[in-house]
């Protein structure tokens, strides 16, 4: 087993991280062909995440999470009520959808086209980004920042 614990006798929290994930989670952020680029995000972000890692972070971080936890456009608005319809289909705001298909994690590209065919009467968008990870605004700054500039006018 790989040491978790520094010379100090203190976590590496990067080894537990990479063990429990087998691999580190920023490596799905970003397409597997994105070299060099790909290793220089991730630890730019694994360094900006001990610049702000606190406790509020945390309890913002958890609470975002809590609550895409319990929400979802596919669940009913009534969540007890079949009835009651599909959250997705009172949707009425203008929507930018956009997903990278080398997205590694949780089939996120897959739903995303999915709940997209579904939104019939939802007034917007979406992309569908080939050779694209999750990070869609790190592989792709310029096209992204094109295409939300666009979709505001």
């Amino acid at each position: 087993m790989e040491k978790i614990f520094d010379s100090e006798g203190k976590h590496n929290i990067d080894k537990v991280i990479a063990n429990l994930f087998i691999g580190s989670q920023a490596k799905m952020w970003y397409r597997n062909d994105w070299e060099p680029c790909k290793a220089e995000h991730i630890n730019s972000a694994r360094s900006g995440r001990h610049e702000i890692y606190n406790q509020w972070f945390r309890r913002w971080h958890w609470r975002l999470a809590g609550e895409q936890l319990i929400f979802s456009h596919i669940d009913y608005r009534n969540h007890e009520d079949p009835a009651s319809g599909i959250r997705y289909g009172f949707n009425r705001v203008r929507q930018l959808l956009i997903a990278g298909e080398e997205d590694a994690g949780g089939d996120i590209y897959g739903c995303t086209v999915k709940l997209a065919s579904k939104m019939t009467y939802t007034p917007g968008m979406c992309l569908f980004l080939r050779d694209t990870g999750h990070s869609i605004y790190a592989e792709r700054p310029r096209y992204l920042a094109v295409q939300i500039a666009n979709f505001l006018a």
